[in-house]
């Protein structure tokens, strides 16, 4: 995590992990910045697979292939601020870092109502975070 910056409403526990000679430093004027490969979508999010679809559920809300670049850039929207405002879980820590889990509301294609799901991201240096996955598991729908 060396470079990592969290807000301070949302940091992680201090000592990090065992016989920890971490130190944590104050910065200012971070600018938080939320990132995603097009293809979590095009080739994850959205496309079928008969075995662990999911692709299903963004269709059953009314998503497919062309709201791809769209839903990257929703994402990474709702993501950044989020981030920036503390509002996300961690969860593990390991080898390759700090993951979060950030809620992500998307409004329902048909007018009825918004789906409310768990996206995981993993965090890097200097404010910036990517996303490792868009849909870890679905809290939610709402019709309005």
């Amino acid at each position: 995590m060396n470079g990592c910056c969290f807000p301070r409403n949302n940091m992680p526990n201090y000592p990090l992990h065992y016989n920890c000679h971490c130190w944590l430093m104050p910065v200012n004027n971070i600018h938080f910045e939320a990132t995603s490969n097009l293809r979590k979508f095009e080739e994850y999010a959205l496309k079928f697979k008969p075995v662990n679809d999911k692709s299903g559920l963004f269709l059953k809300w009314g998503y497919d292939i062309m709201d791809a670049d769209w839903l990257l850039q929703e994402y990474c929207r709702q993501a950044q601020e989020k981030y920036a405002n503390g509002k996300f879980t961690r969860f593990k820590l390991d080898d390759f870092g700090q993951h979060i889990n950030i809620k992500i509301t998307l409004p329902r294609k048909d007018g009825k109502g918004s789906v409310t799901l768990t996206s995981g991201w993993l965090v890097y240096p200097d404010g910036e975070i990517k996303l490792t996955t868009p849909y870890g598991d679905k809290e939610y729908e709402r019709i309005r």
